[in-house]
């Protein structure tokens, strides 16, 4: 209901009213005449051009955008010779659900449908009203191989004489990784809404806020998300490796640095060639049991992680979509990572542990013991103390070697040359930062670096 239907609807012609504004995070005190005042409120001024803002986005990116109004009804498309959707009567059809369920926050969010296809979601709200939509997409997140439209197919219940026409959808539809559409999507906010959104807020916002929400953290960290030149099966293993070393050292917050792992199986192997969902469910499997293994590396006892492994795989094997094994697995990754947190936060005091937390935080920056200091509440002399009695080692030591394992990261993960990551980790000195390395792993930099690269992409 928009406010001037509402007040028209009750003869309200003039009153002093308080409306909240989510943008601005701010109250406006109105006492004027309700037609003339609200009337402009309805709609931001940027609204009124976004026809002009979703084309240029369009032309710039090559993807379509839907507008709707706030009853969900789609009143226009970018791409004016956008294709019919094969499986639904409409695009209306289609995405309807989704718009009625849209929570009513300002914040862009995320759309999966059983088709694997992806909308992110602007609602365009003002003073708490919404007054309609925009909607990114329909994009893809990797190219859908024969086998996988196959399962599709199978899962769905689709006609084998629809085959043809369901590939050349997909094979019109833009690829986009989840980083790049919610990229989209803050330039499309930034410009309706005036307001800079960073990627870790939008993310939180979508989890907490919508129930159809993006369910994995789809970000490296900007030092890896730029080039990787291994072969897709070799960037597939060394991901994984670091996830599960992730799930041994019980860092959770670490696990928000990756790619979202378990959207990623086109290097995978078809482990079910009749239906998708089978695939997903068994490649779900697979990571459950790899998960279960790297956290009793980590120190989980077998008798709290072999249980809970067969409770995820009963509740896996109950699941009825795509998105439902993602967002399972994804439960499953931060619920065995934290229980590894748990007993290896245990070994340490409280103030030792935000160092711990605080330096891990902070790896790409300076760090003094003063700031140190102040995170923990100690005095800088007791926490070096109390930090060397604890972990076995001091402060400055424990920062080189953190920053050291940062550097084999970046050595296996991308191509960055020496000099750059030693500037990155701030070692000022190549030279030192080589010995340092060398003293800690027995090789050099670019030896380590080979190595790695070397490696069969095989577990």
């Amino acid at each position: 209901m928009t406010a001037t239907f509402f007040l028209q609807k009750y003869g309200i012609k003039r009153t002093k009213i308080v409306l909240y504004n989510h943008i601005e995070n701010q109250e406006y005190f109105i006492d004027a005449d309700i037609e003339r005042t609200l009337r402009p409120m309805s709609a931001l001024p940027q609204f009124e051009e976004s026809d002009i803002i979703c084309k240029m986005i369009t032309d710039s990116f090559e993807v379509n955008i839907f507008k709707s109004d706030e009853q969900g009804k789609l009143l226009s498309s970018t791409v004016k010779d956008l294709p019919a959707h094969p499986l639904k009567k409409n695009w209306q059809e289609l995405l309807h659900p989704y718009l009625s369920q849209i929570a009513p926050s300002p914040y862009p969010q995320w759309v999966s449908t059983p088709y694997l296809e992806n909308f992110l979601i602007i609602p365009i709200v003002q003073f708490e009203w919404n007054f309609g939509h925009l909607i990114i997409g329909p994009v893809l997140e990797a190219v859908l191989t024969d086998q996988v439209v196959d399962g599709l197919m199978y899962d769905h219940r689709i006609p084998q004489e629809r085959r043809k026409e369901l590939l050349e959808y997909y094979r019109n539809i833009p690829i986009y990784s989840g980083t790049k559409l919610l990229q989209i999507g803050i330039l499309l906010y930034y410009s309706i809404y005036r307001k800079q959104l960073d990627m870790k807020e939008l993310i939180e916002h979508m989890e907490k806020d919508n129930s159809h929400a993006i369910k994995v953290k789809d970000r490296l960290n900007n030092h890896l998300n730029k080039s990787y030149q291994n072969p897709p099966q070799q960037h597939n293993y060394l991901l994984e490796q670091q996830v599960l070393q992730c799930i041994r050292e019980g860092r959770k917050d670490e696990l928000m640095q990756f790619a979202e792992l378990h959207r990623q199986h086109e290097g995978i192997g078809i482990l079910s060639q009749k239906s998708h969902l089978r695939h997903l469910k068994n490649v779900g499997i697979c990571s459950i049991t790899l998960y279960t293994r790297a956290s009793i590396e980590g120190g989980l006892h077998q008798e709290v992680a072999f249980p809970l492994s067969d409770l995820y795989i009963q509740e896996l094997e109950e699941l009825h979509t795509a998105e439902e094994i993602y967002t399972l697995l994804d439960h499953a990754l931060s619920d065995f990572t934290g229980k590894v947190q748990e007993i290896k936060e245990l070994q340490y005091s409280k103030p030792v542990t935000i160092c711990r937390r605080y330096i891990f935080n902070h790896i790409y920056q300076p760090i003094t013991l003063e700031q140190l200091g102040e995170a923990s509440g100690l005095h800088p002399g007791y926490l070096s103390r109390l930090f060397k009695r604890e972990v076995g080692i001091g402060i400055n030591q424990y920062i080189r070697q953190e920053r050291i394992e940062e550097a084999k990261k970046l050595l296996k993960l991308s191509d960055y040359p020496l000099s750059k990551i030693c500037l990155m980790l701030n070692f000022n000195d190549q030279s030192y930062f080589t010995k340092t390395f060398k003293a800690m792993t027995g090789v050099t930099p670019g030896q380590y670096r080979n190595a790695a690269h070397n490696e069969p992409a095989t577990s």
